[in-house]
């Protein structure tokens, strides 16, 4: 994790003109809420990050000005800024306007129009294309000479007079500049006066400096900006001169799926991290924090994945039938496609409780058997789930009662329905046996493992409590779609005089107990246990964590119906198998589109209903509901995690990320 690095001349955020423009559009936005719009004219900065929390904020991005506006209504120029033309238009229609221009490019504006009244030739150094030099341009009626490269110079020998005024656009290339101004004086400067105006951005230059020279330090550098930003791009093919491997990532939501680009970043090697003038701080830090959180899981990925290989030997049985059995268990637990989040989680609860003392700082492997039986008793988890939801595949592969109801009906040639049945009954049972030897695998490799350990009653009392609240959600889980088809009244369990409980407490019920118990609660704190962490520790760190686990679960839930690939399994698995989630519930407020999500709820799914349910869920506003639900709860686990004061910053930043990875993933 201290392979992370941020460039620290991006310590104050964006340069002053980009935070100059934001922070008054957001004034504009939290003081005109409940009466104008906020238009903001053309692109207020190159920045997707900032263009979006504006946007959610309630701002309206316009191209071309409404013919039509009303009086309380706010239009707002972008930092590049406008032409003079532009601004007098908007004053003889009477229109309310706030001044967004950097005010570096207010003085090249200023500078422009009196060199223009006073007789001298305009030349821009720029990109005639770029929004700032197009705005600059219409303070001396559109009548500069934009010059982007030596073969530009010839324009103005039929254009120039006896004065020429030399301004440049703030974020072009320095020597690109140098060069170009020093072949104009070379060519004009005997006939004419030249007088030259630098006016490129100073901001830039340090921030470009500084990260040129972390560049140079890093085996994959990062530059977070917007590729049409001019000097992101400046930026990008610096870093890129000194670091091959530098990366440019437009926003955080691509930098996800940047970095799931096989083999496109080593961990294990030193990553830089800068932004553009137009990047927030608070963008790049989300970023680093992110790169944090996942330097730290493949690293205890790839550990886990050693340990589980090497246990594998302690599970296998002499006898052939009961081996066969146990080789599928083992299969699901090894597959490409598992993660070991939990796992994970407990080698980060491990690392918080030692508190970057020095002798885990680099190694956590005290913890390590813990996280591979704990992946066991996931897929322990896992293979019951698989039996009562019947499914075909996990991970990919097949579950056991699929793959060995094949193996039997081939070795049998059974062909008779009723036999067939048998098949399944009999490989079901024995799916079930096969989780319940990963369960006891788990307790009895913890007592080899940890028997010299002093906090080892305590894990196993910790363990022994997640999974009966993991059982007891599961039960919920299979029951509630039963009392949800046939109409059953629910219950209130906590008080039967009350009211009944409504399908969304009981989903949220079954989030807490059976996801967030096992998925973050337990693992978390199950690492801190074992690292002898005090118990209020364990309490704050269990508050934070239910939050995590319920976020997690409806996320999970989304990407079921609207996710980019398969999870564990294929999409659409909660609709075949009449899952009752957090969208099924925000469905069911209205009883016309419950109706009809139910006449696909519990059938086979295909992609072309697939796509009916995902338009149900979004007209009836059943994803926005739940997509609220999740930002809701991991911005309180960011409340409770910026209270937390056990955590040092540095595991605070990977707890941060992994909360930053729970928003952004879309698989």
């Amino acid at each position: 994790m201290e392979n992370v690095l941020i460039n620290e001349a991006r310590t104050c955020g964006m340069c002053f003109g980009a935070k100059s423009a934001y922070v008054k559009v957001v004034t504009l936005l939290e003081r005109k809420k409940d009466c104008g719009q906020v238009i903001l004219y053309k692109q207020l900065l190159h920045n997707k990050d900032v263009i979006q929390d504006l946007r959610d904020r309630g701002a309206i991005f316009v191209q071309d000005m409404p013919e039509q506006l009303n009086k309380e209504d706010t239009v707002v120029i972008r930092a590049h800024g406008e032409t003079e033309i532009f601004f007098k238009r908007l004053e003889e229609r009477q229109i309310h306007y706030v001044d967004c221009t950097c005010d570096k490019v207010k003085k090249i504006h200023a500078l422009i129009a009196e060199k223009y009244r006073n007789g001298y030739s305009i030349v821009i150094i720029g990109d005639k294309d770029h929004a700032e030099v197009t705005g600059s341009d219409g303070w001396c009626n559109n009548e500069a000479i934009i010059i982007s490269s030596l073969e530009d110079v010839k324009q103005i020998k039929n254009a120039v007079k006896q004065k020429i005024f030399i301004i440049v656009q703030t974020t072009f290339n320095e020597k690109k500049f140098k060069d170009l101004s020093d072949h104009i004086i070379d060519k004009y400067g005997k006939s004419s006066l030249i007088e030259i105006f630098n006016s490129l951005c100073d901001a830039q230059r340090k921030i470009h400096d500084d990260s040129v020279d972390l560049a140079s330090k890093c085996r994959t550098m990062i530059v977070i900006g917007d590729k049409n930003s001019e000097n992101t791009k400046q930026l990008f093919e610096k870093c890129r001169s000194v670091c091959t491997n530098t990366l440019l990532v437009e926003c955080r939501s691509v930098l996800y799926e940047s970095l799931l680009k096989e083999n496109c970043v080593d961990f294990t090697q030193p990553i830089g991290i800068t932004g553009g003038a137009s990047t927030p701080r608070e963008v790049i830090k989300n970023c680093m924090q992110f790169l944090k959180w996942i330097a730290f899981y493949k690293s205890a990925y790839a550990k886990i994945k050693n340990k589980m290989s090497k246990m594998r030997c302690f599970l296998s049985d002499d006898n052939v039938i009961i081996n066969r059995i146990i080789e599928n268990f083992i299969d699901i637990a090894l597959s490409s496609k598992a993660k070991y989040l939990r796992g994970a989680l407990i080698m980060l609860g491990y690392k918080i409780a030692q508190n970057g003392s020095e002798k885990t700082k680099y190694d956590f492997d005290d913890s390590l058997d813990l996280a591979a039986v704990y992946e066991f008793l996931e897929t322990a988890v896992l293979v019951h789930d698989d039996v009562f939801d019947k499914a075909k595949k996990r991970r990919n592969i097949p579950t056991i009662q699929e793959k060995n109801s094949e193996f039997y009906k081939t070795a049998a040639g059974v062909t008779v329905k009723r036999q067939k049945n048998i098949i399944n009954d009999a490989v079901s049972a024995a799916a079930i046996c096969a989780g319940d030897i990963g369960f006891y695998f788990v307790n009895k490799k913890l007592l080899e493992s940890y028997k010299n350990n002093k906090n080892i009653i305590n894990v196993l009392a910790y363990l022994q409590e997640i999974v009966l609240t993991t059982i007891k959600g599961e039960l919920l889980d299979i029951l509630l779609p039963i009392e949800e088809r046939f109409g059953i009244k629910y219950e209130n369990t906590a008080n039967t005089s009350a009211t009944a409980a409504s399908v969304e407490d009981y989903v949220l019920q079954i989030d807490t107990m059976k996801t967030a118990t096992y998925t973050t609660i337990g693992p978390l704190g199950l690492g801190l246990l074992l690292a002898s962490a005090a118990e209020d520790d364990i309490t704050d760190m269990r508050k934070f964590a239910t939050y995590l686990g319920i976020a997690f679960q409806m996320k999970d839930d989304l990407l079921d119906i609207f996710g980019t690939a398969e999870q564990g399994k294929p999409r659409g698995s909660d609709i075949s198998e009449f899952k009752i989630t957090m969208l099924y519930a925000a469905v069911c407020d209205n009883p016309v589109m419950k109706q009809e999500l139910l006449e696909y709820y519990g059938h086979k799914i295909t992609k072309k209903n697939l796509l009916q349910v995902r338009r149900i869920m979004e007209k009836s506003g059943a994803k926005q509901i739940v997509e609220k639900k999740i930002n809701a709860a991991l911005l309180e686990c960011k409340r409770i995690l910026q209270r937390i004061s056990f955590i040092n910053e540095e595991n605070k930043d990977i707890l941060y990320g992994f909360i930053f990875y729970l928003e952004l993933r879309q698989r």
